[in-house]
């Protein structure tokens, strides 16, 4: 009689050295693509965050500067120094002789009729000269002396787009009236306390990471003045009607950028 005889099995566990190889290389093959995955959506989301602030400082900047344009009186090729005087220029320390804004910068400035409230105010008025040799007085015919002016400034510094005002101080006024309008200057200097005496108000910055700002001028047939930089190119911009302006922002990391134009008219 045969003797069954007995197998022993042994069971053994674990992986083999090209089993491990493999697994590892699986294993960070989806490590990889995952981590793929979340820096493309988180780059994504940064890059579509960062181009909606920048249309919303696009669409903010132009609100304000084509309510400016709509009720100012002229596009001024340069603000001259009298009666306009800014010893500030594009710079935050305060100059020893006055500086005179040119259009060719390129800023865009804006002459406006000074006024005794700001433009929400429904009691506001225009601000007239005292000029005895108009003919009239201040009392009873102030209507028909000349208006104060003021003049906004557009320009960019430091990647900034800022709005300056500039006001005239010189001329006597009926009545001593003051105006509601504020001389302006760079926020650091303002901010600092050691501004000069003519300083009233802090530069009001309208957007930053600006990479452009290019301003055309178009005369009341809706033709562009090509002699806007050329020499003399100051008078054929008093004869403009509109400006078709184009603000470029590029926010931080530098590859998104974000522009707009319009075109804006005067209405005075």
């Amino acid at each position: 009689m045969r003797r069954m005889q007995h197998t022993n099995v042994t069971a053994s566990w674990g992986f083999t050295l090209v089993e491990l190889v493999v697994s590892m290389t699986v294993v960070s093959i989806i490590m990889l693509t995952i981590g793929v995955m979340f820096t493309s959506s988180y780059q994504e989301a940064f890059k579509t965050k960062g181009q909606s602030e920048a249309d919303n400082s696009l669409q903010s900047a132009f609100d304000i500067i084509e309510k400016d344009i709509r009720y100012s009186i002229s596009f001024t090729g340069t603000s001259g120094v009298n009666p306009f005087i800014d010893r500030y220029g594009m710079s935050t320390n305060a100059q020893s002789t006055p500086y005179g804004w040119n259009y060719s910068l390129p800023s865009l400035i804006l002459t406006s009729y000074a006024s005794n409230q700001r433009s929400s105010a429904v009691a506001r008025h225009p601000v007239y000269e005292n000029s005895p040799i108009s003919g009239f007085n201040c009392t009873n015919l102030k209507m028909y002396q000349p208006k104060i002016r003021y003049m906004t400034v557009y320009f960019v510094r430091d990647g900034s787009l800022y709005r300056r005002i500039l006001v005239d101080k010189t001329t006597p006024r009926c009545n001593n009236e003051e105006v509601a309008q504020k001389q302006s200057c760079p926020m650091d200097a303002f901010n600092s306390g050691t501004v000069n005496s003519s300083c009233e108000a802090r530069d009001e910055e309208l957007a930053q990471n600006v990479s452009a700002l290019s301003i055309e001028y178009y005369n009341s047939s809706g033709d562009r003045i090509p002699q806007q930089y050329t020499p003399g190119g100051t008078e054929h911009i008093a004869e403009a009607q509109s400006v078709k302006m184009t603000l470029r922002i590029t926010p931080p990391p530098g590859n998104h950028s974000r522009s707009r134009t319009m075109q804006i008219t005067r209405i005075n």
